[in-house]
């Protein structure tokens, strides 16, 4: 509803069922810029999309330099209702990432001041910056995949997610 056909198209192309009739196992859209960014009044923001497509969003909060203020933020993201929301259905969060994590006290900071908003917006990992692929960026910081994967370790960047991610939880979520 109040999608380009286009991109209907693609969606439904993407969720199709393979030549066994099975299901994608899970697909994934990054969004550009923040959650709430986009055209005229939020128009093709993330938000908007996963509202749309019913897709669940998982949070990715750049921690480097907060410590209490970042459940603040993250509670922003869960609150806030642009205009255009008021039609659609509140966004499915899975879950909370934070990235740019400075140190194990750092993370111990962001993990009290997010407790108490667990049960709606759990946790699910603190990427701290040692051990982060390098990535580069361009404007409005995409770099597609074929571009940037060359670069970065595969066994590393998994050992990386493991350590600090609790993808059990995040799997479990997807259902």
């Amino acid at each position: 509803r109040g999608l380009p056909p286009g991109l209907v198209r693609l969606y439904a192309r993407l969720a199709a069922p393979d030549a066994d009739g099975r299901p994608p196992d899970l697909i994934v859209a990054e969004g550009a810029m923040g959650l709430f960014d986009g055209g005229h009044k939020g128009a093709g923001s993330t938000a908007q999309l996963a509202a749309r497509l019913g897709l669940p969003v998982l949070l990715c909060l750049h921690a480097g330099g907060l410590g209490q203020s970042a459940a603040a933020v993250a509670e922003g993201f869960l609150r806030h209702r642009p205009a255009w929301a008021a039609r659609e259905a509140p966004l499915s969060f899975l879950g909370l990432v934070c990235t740019h994590v400075g140190s194990p006290r750092h993370a111990a900071l962001l993990r009290a001041a997010l407790a108490p908003l667990r049960r709606e917006l759990p946790l699910l990992g603190l990427l701290p910056r040692e051990g982060a692929p390098d990535l580069r960026s361009r404007h409005l910081g995409l770099v597609e995949a074929r571009e940037a994967l060359p670069q970065v370790d595969p066994a590393a960047l998994a050992c990386w997610l493991e350590q600090n991610c609790r993808l059990d939880l995040l799997l479990r979520r997807l259902g």
